[in-house]
């Protein structure tokens, strides 16, 4: 499941979204990346920008194989959203 930032208020956007329930899975804030559900605060797209989110979820998943990730992208090349 992707989704992306449909506006200026980053955190609102995730509000918005109809989530289900997310219980059990761990939030990756970072520059994105391929996890099992991937959101993005600045911008279009919920891929990682500098390959440090990536980083992040091989490690997750080197301790925990069935770890369930949410990637919260909130860094990019030229931009942070941190709200």
């Amino acid at each position: 499941m992707d989704n992306i930032n449909k506006g200026e208020d980053a955190l609102s956007n995730l509000n918005d979204i109809d989530i289900k329930d997310y219980k059990g899975y761990i939030a990756l804030i970072d520059t994105g990346t391929k996890a099992d559900v991937n959101f993005s605060v600045v911008g279009d797209k919920t891929g990682d920008s500098t390959g440090h989110g990536t980083k992040m979820l091989s490690l997750i998943k080197a301790e925990n194989p069935k770890a369930k990730v949410m990637s919260i992208k909130v860094f990019n090349d030229n931009e942070t959203a941190w709200s």
